[in-house]
This record gives structure tokens, sequence and C-alpha cells, in this order.
């Protein structure tokens, strides 16, 4: 299958609260933005995007060749940055993993210290390397810019760019200058009018 994923007639609750019924959605090869507030699905969606939970009703098409990035960093801290991506993913080679962290730390020194010694968005950082460096055909972030001061965050948005064109990206995002700066499409989950806790999807311009 291409760069793209496909939700067709999704239906997802966990017990005793819905979360999506019917949902008909298409993302193409590109980066998408999704917004809304909290507690309407943005995480559920790349969940089920990535086959970590299986939709009630419908189905999700999606490449089989898939990277995340989740909101916890989720690295072993006993580890520097190079070896965090390099024991998990043992076809990227050292020199590249060190070359992309050297563009997202830019602290050489920050490469061979353990994790836990590393400040929050060094750690972030590191967590986004070990998604974007695979190039899979899709690629999740959850909240990938969290804990960045503005200049960092324009770092890792060239990197992202730059690494994962033509292929497909979504990512949670709770900024909506983030929207502009990645060149996104966006999805936009909204409550139902007069459906207390059940969420829709609108597409801007629609």
């Amino acid at each position: 299958m291409a760069a793209e994923v496909r939700f067709e007639k999704v239906s997802f609750a966990y017990p005793g609260r819905p979360v999506f019924s019917a949902l008909e959605l298409s993302f193409p090869a590109g980066i998408t933005c999704i917004t809304g507030p909290s507690g309407l699905g943005k995480t559920t969606l790349l969940r089920l995007a990535l086959g970590l939970e299986r939709p009630s009703a419908g189905r999700v098409l999606a490449p089989v060749s898939r990277s995340a990035m989740f909101q916890e960093d989720r690295l072993l801290q006993g580890l520097n940055a190079a070896d965090n991506i390099c024991r998990l993913l043992p076809e990227i080679e050292r020199s590249r993993a060190e070359q992309a962290l050297m563009e997202l730390l830019e602290d050489r020194q920050a490469l061979n210290k353990p994790v836990w010694e590393l400040s929050g968005g060094m750690s972030r950082r590191v967590a986004l390397a070990r998604a974007v460096l695979p190039r899979r055909e899709l690629t999740v972030l959850d909240e990938p810019f969290s804990g960045l001061d503005r200049q960092t965050k324009l770092r890792a948005i060239e990197y992202i760019k730059r690494e994962l064109s033509g292929l497909c990206v979504l990512a949670v995002t709770h900024d909506r200058e983030d929207i502009g700066l990645l060149g996104a499409a966006e999805l936009r989950l909204e409550l139902q009018p007069g459906v207390l806790g059940t969420p829709q999807t609108c597409q801007d311009g629609e």
C-alpha cells in the first residue's frame, strides 16, 4: 500500500464512552495535523492508525511500515541518546543517528550522556529523531513539540519536513501555528452539536 491511511466506517468506544462512529477519513502522503479540544480522540485516532487499537466496526487501512513518537518519550534512561536509537533500530548506522542528534540537540556532549541527565526538551528531541530516522511510510507524532522553545521547535519542524517528505505523517498538536509552519493539512475534531461526548471531524474549509 502507498503512503496513505484510510478509515472506512470506523467505530470505536472505550467502556461506557463512545469515541468514533462510522468514521470516514483519508490521509494521503504529506503532513496532517490533528487538532481539537482534549478528550475527543486525537490520540485514539493515532493508535487506530498504528494498529494499537482495533475498531469495533469498520476497518483502518494503513502501511505496514510505521513509526511513532508518543506523548511520553519512552527512552531507556540508562543509555545515551545514540544508543536509544541504535538499540531499537539496528538498521540505523550510528553515524547517521549521531548526525541527526547533533542537528536537533546542537550539543555534542549531550550525545554521550545517559538520557536521565538530559533536559526534558532534549529527551523530546531524542524521541523525535528515533521516530523520524527510519523514514517509515507512516509516521505518527503525538504532541512532538511539547517542552520545546520556539527556536528549537522551528529546527525540529524543518527536520521533519525534510526527512519525511513524500511520506504520510499524522501529528497531534494543540498549537495552531504548527499547522502553517509544517505546511500541513488540518483535521479538527469537534463535539457534535447535541450529542455530548461524541466527536465529529471537520476539515478546514468545509
